[in-house]
């Protein structure tokens, strides 16, 4: 597990030199843009309630099934997202590195939900906790903590980590296909197929994850239905 959490690390930490320049550390793109983290991480835990859950009353009469997971996946993949930012918002602080790599993951204890409202209201609460940190009334390393007590409640480490290889692939390989520059194709061959899908198609196949067997399918596939050279 130890090795898990230090390869995503390091992982993250290459994928944002890539995208970011050498100074993203001190918050500053290499096109001089300001990066917050923290926004990221915000935004992304709401798009992780707003899209997997069935919480719009004026959209859902039933009051029963309120709140119910209505996109499971993708409420996993949000969670994946997250830590991209939370991850690099810690990897500023060298001090803390050493703290994180060596925290034992199995020994945070899930959270325990009874029905999906709860989940809701935890995540909601994960949400005031940035907002504190930002605030600086909150621990980096508390955040941390809190982040994998409502992770692991959905998913176990070994799923997440192979959430985050394939993603973090996907990241790699469409910003060395123009992502950036606007001339990478997202939706592939005739039927115009997003990315994504043939990412989701390896996992279903493959049980074993490989950054560089990922990275050689998509490339190919890429070539392939969109007649690149």
């Amino acid at each position: 597990m130890e090795k898990m959490i230090k390869e995503m690390f390091e992982l993250q930490e290459e994928l944002n030199d890539n995208v970011n320049g050498k100074f993203w550390k001190k918050g500053i793109t290499k096109t001089n843009q300001e990066i917050n983290w923290m926004r990221c991480v915000r935004f992304e835990m709401i798009e992780a309630i707003d899209q997997s859950f069935q919480w719009k009353h004026w959209k859902n009469n039933k009051v029963n099934n309120q709140y119910d997971i209505i996109d499971l996946h993708n409420l996993k993949i949000e969670f994946v997202d997250t830590y991209h930012f939370l991850m690099s918002e810690l990897l500023k602080y060298d001090k803390f590195k050493n703290n994180i790599l060596n925290l034992n993951i199995k020994k945070i204890i899930p959270f325990k939900f009874e029905n999906s409202k709860d989940l809701v209201l935890k995540i909601e609460d994960f949400i005031d906790k940035v907002r504190l940190y930002e605030k600086n009334n909150y621990s980096i390393i508390d955040l941390y903590i809190n982040f994998w007590n409502i992770t692991l409640s959905i998913m176990s480490i070994s799923e997440f980590y192979n959430l985050y290889i394939s993603k973090n692939v996907l990241n790699l390989f469409r910003l060395r296909n123009g992502y950036q520059e606007g001339t990478y194709i997202k939706n592939w061959g005739n039927e115009k197929i997003e990315d994504n899908v043939f990412l989701e198609k390896y996992l279903n196949n493959n049980k074993n994850i490989d950054f560089k067997k990922i990275y050689d399918y998509l490339n190919n596939q890429y070539k392939k239905l969109n007649k690149t050279q």
